[in-house]
């Protein structure tokens, strides 16, 4: 009984730790995913009003058209910073249909080819798409150390008449999300754990209360109902306590045949005594 006892008590917590921890991933990937759909509005956002700022001199396509003469390129560089500094925004680039950047804050990006990009094909066929690039995948990915990790974040760039005609990359420090998801999930942990450890009480209050029923039951069943007079022992065949299922059997054939047990017989000095004196006396 006890060690089935430890085998249900191991099975239950490993259930429990599957639950709550089965619990904590769903919660992380609730939270990214929501760090991820806030980064995408603002970013559409804030490349709105960039486009806005922009189109005050020309369209933002044909200025990416013409994005190879300098003055061009100056007003669109002097526009992004503008946007930069009053924004959450890291950083933001320009790619053409063929996945060449065409502008970065850096001039020496430009002219690289990125068309392997999966996010960066899914904007030029005019989905926006957005993912989570730590400092170590940023690194091995352009050669250049950042410091924070960052949301990507790819849309399209339509011209009047409603034709991609080129991709806008923007950046934005995932490290403030990240704070907020560590904040929900500490939340989240003390609410499950607290429910663990409830619930750890409440299967240990149990077992106790098993093991006391067993060892209970155990008494009962060591009581053996004998006759007073005669010493037999009451034996019931169908376990239901009637009258017409009860017999009452010798002490010695009741061990043999219910614990297999046999008796080999002798007398003790008393009972010798007794029955036995006056030849005793005689011998």
């Amino acid at each position: 009984m006890q060690r089935r006892s430890s085998l249900l008590v191991i099975g239950i917590i490993m259930v429990l730790l599957l639950f709550f921890g089965g619990a904590m991933l769903v919660e992380l990937r609730g939270h990214r995913q929501q760090s991820v759909e806030l980064a995408e509005n603002v970013a559409r956002v804030v490349a709105q009003l960039l486009k806005q700022d922009i189109e005050e001199y020309r369209t933002l396509p044909s200025l990416l058209d013409a994005i190879d003469d300098p003055r061009n390129y100056r007003h669109l560089d002097e526009m992004v910073r503008h946007n930069l500094r009053h924004n959450t925004l890291k950083k933001i680039k320009f790619y053409n249909t063929r996945g060449i950047l065409v502008y970065a804050e850096k001039p020496g990006l430009v002219g690289q080819d990125h068309s392997g990009k999966a996010l960066l094909q899914q904007a030029l066929q005019g989905q926006t798409g957005s993912k989570v690039v730590d400092t170590g995948e940023y690194e091995d990915a352009y050669g250049v150390q950042q410091e924070s990790s960052l949301i990507e974040t790819y849309m399209p760039v339509r011209d009047n008449s409603g034709d991609i005609r080129y991709a806008v990359e923007v950046y934005q420090d995932f490290d403030p999300m990240q704070e907020a998801i560590q904040a929900a999930l500490w939340r989240t942990g003390t609410f499950l754990g607290l429910m663990a450890i409830a619930s750890f009480a409440a299967i240990g209050y149990l077992l106790k209360r098993l093991n006391a029923l067993s060892h209970e039951k155990d008494m009962l069943e060591a009581l053996l109902p004998i006759c007073s007079f005669c010493k037999k022992i009451r034996s019931e065949k169908g376990g239901g306590g009637s009258a017409d299922q009860e017999q009452w059997v010798p002490l010695e054939k009741y061990f043999q045949d219910t614990r297999e047990i046999r008796f080999s017989h002798g007398l003790c000095a008393e009972c010798l005594k007794k029955h036995y004196g006056e030849h005793l006396e005689e011998l």
